[in-house]
């Protein structure tokens, strides 16, 4: 199981094939990004499905709502227009974003960054959405 060797807190981004982590460093990974995924929330007893709803039905948010897998890893998914790939950007770790023509440059807090052919308004949009749910978080009582 692939899981036991990642650092979860410390990832930045995730992409199809490598975790990019705070510490600078990179791991390759030979599953789906979704599986992956999965795995994570099933170290809090949850399957990725279900934080997807749980999202969905607390916040109201109803298309790509940001993951919040640990209190350390809140996801937000960005399709790249011109590469058609997917990435999973940590909010905890953005610094900036910053527009570029019709790019985006994200940068992080380890003074690396992203470069991403999407319009900054979109990603500042889900990074808006993400911090809501960490703001939030401390205040939703569970029965």
């Amino acid at each position: 199981m692939l899981i036991n060797n990642v650092k979860i807190n410390q990832i930045i981004y995730i992409s199809k094939d490598k975790i990019v982590y705070n510490d600078k460093t990179e791991q390759k990974i030979n599953i789906k990004v979704e599986e992956l995924l999965n795995q994570i929330c099933l170290t809090e007893m949850t399957s990725l499905k279900g934080r997807k709803e749980a999202i969905k039905y607390i916040y109201g948010y109803q298309n790509n709502p940001p993951l919040y897998l640990t209190k350390n890893v809140v996801l937000i998914r960005i399709e790249d227009i011109i590469t058609k790939s997917t990435v999973y950007i940590n909010v905890i770790y953005i610094n900036k974003m910053v527009q570029e023509g019709v790019n985006c440059k994200v940068y992080f807090t380890n003074n690396t960054f992203l470069f991403l052919c999407i319009d900054v308004k979109y990603i500042k949009k889900q990074y808006e959405k993400a911090i809501k749910i960490i703001k939030n978080n401390n205040n939703i009582n569970f029965i």
